[in-house]
């Protein structure tokens, strides 16, 4: 088990160089903040935000401007890179940007996280 806490994008990119490098089975974690958290360095939003799923406001909120591109650009740009490959089919969006639909849904949480994506956007489509 490996867990990078490197900030985005390098603990990403990192694992896909270690993916790439390992020769045997290997759980590769991009934590970002979760060390952070652990060592009390920075502090959990309440509990209802954590459960709604809107700890990223809470944190936009703690640091504004280390964080607004992150999440106000950021977030509806991975949006819409997730419809247009949804509508693509994985096929054209994927060699455009290198993460086809195959790659993600081996990513952690698997073929689960793929199916909570495509749920997420037909909501929004």
């Amino acid at each position: 088990v490996v867990v990078l806490a490197m900030g985005m994008p390098r603990q990403e990119e990192m694992a896909r160089w270690l993916r790439g490098q390992l020769s045997h089975g290997c759980l590769l974690i991009c934590g970002g903040a979760i060390v952070d958290f652990l060592a009390g360095r920075t502090r959990r939003a309440p509990r209802l935000l954590q459960r709604t799923g809107l700890e990223w406001l809470w944190r936009l909120a703690q640091e504004p401007r280390r964080l607004f591109r992150r999440y106000v650009i950021g977030n509806p740009l991975f949006v819409w890179r997730l419809l247009r490959l949804e509508r693509a089919g994985g096929r054209d969006a994927s060699a455009q940007n290198g993460l086809g639909v195959g790659e993600l849904s081996r990513g952690v949480g698997g073929s689960r996280a793929l199916a909570a994506m495509r749920r997420w956007i037909k909501f929004w489509d």
